[in-house]
């Protein structure tokens, strides 16, 4: 008898101590993970089981060793991530989708871009300057004083001189950046970099004349020689550097990334490619390529939507990227 309720007594025990380790294993072997994406509405595909999430941040659990993970959403080229779980432990993973780049056609027939404009002070003779361009904000009016040769900066009813440029032709024109800081000068193949902070100035002769400028930021900006080749300009070491690529900013427009988009063309494959400058990365992308489009015109509403314009259909697309 004694035997025998030892006998069980190992059993329950083998029993409970089976039951034990299988929970450890099996039921407990889980960890957490919290998913941060750049989308709201995509999927976690965790060998081939599919958690849908409705926001830009998800969670679920998962069992514990490394697991590889496709984020997934309809139109976005996928992200795959691999991810070492712990048990009972919460692990962050943060993943990005690139949209896949698309035209579509619309019935939207976009403007050109069109600056408000602001009249010039009535105390200043416009007739004797040259230049006159109002900052982002329009509370700064720069121009070159031809009565003295002064580049002067109108502010609150006064002027005030910043830097002397002497023999200047009325093809002489100035950018101001975006910040307000600095203003860009250019007549032929003469180039000036001008700090309204420092009220200094620097004058740079090239070999060439640059053409079709487009800020890069609030202290660079981006230029074409004569063949398209592109060039970046640093207002703060005053310099000019060429870039190793050709684009074309005589037909660029800004998208909502605060990066140029243009068009280039090949005729012999009637081929059209939409491309993007990274102004951070300092390079070229090319967004999409579409045979049988024979691109026309590129604009940007007010919101940055951008729409090219097919000279085969004659009809507007708007560009999703």
């Amino acid at each position: 008898m004694v035997k025998r309720t030892k006998n069980i007594l190992v059993f329950m025990f083998c029993a409970v101590f089976a039951a034990g380790l299988y929970i450890w294993f099996y039921p407990l072997d889980y960890g957490h993970i919290t998913a941060h994406g750049n989308v709201e509405g995509f999927s976690m595909n965790i060998r081939g089981d599919i958690t849908d999430c409705t926001a830009d941040i998800c969670s679920v659990n998962v069992k514990t060793g490394v697991q590889i993970i496709d984020f997934q959403k309809d139109g976005y080229v996928s992200d795959r991530k691999a991810v070492q779980v712990t048990r009972f432990n919460t692990t962050d993973i943060s993943f990005s989708l690139i949209k896949i780049p698309s035209l579509t056609k619309s019935d939207f027939i976009p403007a050109e871009e069109q600056k408000p404009e602001k009249s010039l002070p009535t105390n200043i003779n416009t007739s004797l300057i040259i230049s006159p361009v109002w900052n982002a904000d329009k509370s700064k009016l720069a121009y070159v004083d031809l009565n003295d040769d002064r580049l002067k900066i109108y502010e609150s009813g006064q002027a005030k001189t910043v830097a002397s440029l002497k023999n200047l032709s009325k093809n002489f024109g100035l950018l101001w950046s975006p910040d307000g800081k600095y203003l860009f000068g250019s007549e032929g193949n003469g180039i000036y970099f001008i700090n309204t902070d420092k009220a200094s100035r620097k004058k740079e002769v090239l070999g060439f004349s640059p053409q079709y400028f487009k800020w890069a930021g609030d202290d660079a900006l981006l230029a074409n020689d004569d063949s398209g080749s592109l060039y970046i300009i640093n207002m703060v070491s005053e310099t000019i550097s060429p870039l190793s690529v050709k684009f074309d900013l005589s037909k660029s427009v800004y998208g909502k990334d605060g990066n140029p988009v243009s068009f280039s063309y090949d005729k012999t494959n009637k081929q059209m490619s939409v491309e993007s400058f990274d102004v951070n990365a300092v390079e070229k992308k090319t967004l999409l390529s579409k045979y049988d489009f024979q691109p026309g015109d590129i604009r940007a509403d007010v919101e940055k939507n951008i729409y090219i314009y097919n000279s085969s259909d004659s009809t507007w697309y708007s560009l999703d990227y």
